[in-house]
């Protein structure tokens, strides 16, 4: 099989490697800048802000409550208290 293309080639086994052509600095820099804002985006996003820590520990009280109520009244109703 012959190579139809300048950025195909073959290696020593034979295989054929086909290479899309060179890549210039400017879209791989662009490319590294792109990913860098994404990660720092996404490290933002992974801490949570104040308002929903206080939230979610409002919340965990609320349930803690619930399910102390819960206990105790079957434990009522049990006769074991």
């Amino acid at each position: 099989m012959a190579n139809s293309s300048a950025f195909n080639s073959k290696d020593k086994a034979g295989y054929i490697h086909i290479s899309k052509g060179p890549r210039t600095t400017k879209s791989t820099s662009a490319l590294a800048l792109l990913f860098l804002v994404l990660f720092v985006k996404l490290l933002e996003a992974a801490e949570p802000k104040q308002e929903t820590l206080r939230a979610w520990d409002e919340y965990i009280r609320i349930v803690n409550l619930k399910v102390a109520k819960s206990a105790a009244l079957l434990f009522q109703q049990l006769g074991w208290v």
